[in-house]
C-alpha cells in the first residue's frame, strides 16, 4: 500500500486559509490550461504539479511583500507555530522569516543580512530542525492533554 501525495503548496508556508486555498485554485487553473504542455520526459507529473504550486505560492508571498503587507501579521497569535518560531534563535528566526514570509530568495536574505548565502542556507536548516522538534512536542503534549 502507498500513501498518495496531496497537492498542496509547500513553500512559503502560508497560515491564512484563504491565501492557500487561493493559491491552490490558481494552481488548478494552471494546469487546465497548460496541460499540453507536460513532458512526461523531464519528470512525474506530481513533481509538474508541485512545482506550478510552489511557483504560485512564492509569487503570492512576493506580492504581499510589495504591497507592503508585513509578513509577521500572517501568523496567527498564541499557536503552537508561533511558539516555537518566537523560540528560536535570532538569526535563525529572522532567517526563515525574511525567505518563508517576505518571499526573499536565500540571495535576497544573504544580502540583507550582510553575510553569505551557504551561511543562510545552514541558519534555515537549523532553524527548521528546532521548529520541526519543537512542534512535535507541541503535538504530544496536546495528545497528552486532549
Amino acid at each position: 500500500m502507498t500513501a498518495r501525495p496531496t497537492v498542496v503548496p509547500t513553500s512559503p508556508p502560508s497560515t491564512d486559509l484563504l491565501e492557500a486555498e487561493a493559491v491552490v485554485r490558481e494552481t488548478f487553473v494552471e494546469i487546465w490550461r497548460n496541460a499540453a504542455g507536460y513532458e512526461p520526459a523531464r519528470g512525474s507529473a506530481l513533481t509538474w504539479i508541485l512545482g506550478i504550486s510552489h511557483r504560485k505560492a512564492v509569487d503570492r508571498a512576493r506580492s504581499a511583500v510589495r504591497a507592503n503587507r508585513p509578513y509577521q501579521s500572517r501568523i496567527p497569535e498564541q499557536t503552537p507555530f508561533r511558539h516555537c518560531l518566537e523560540s528560536l534563535p535570532d538569526i535563525e528566526r529572522e532567517s526563515i522569516m525574511l525567505s518563508y514570509y517576505g518571499g526573499r530568495t536565500y540571495r535576497d536574505v544573504a544580502e540583507l543580512l550582510d553575510t553569505s548565502i551557504p551561511t543562510i542556507k545552514l541558519r534555515m536548516r537549523d532553524g527548521l530542525i528546532r521548529m520541526r522538534y519543537c512542534l512535535s512536542l507541541t503535538a504530544g503534549d496536546e495528545r497528552r492533554e486532549g
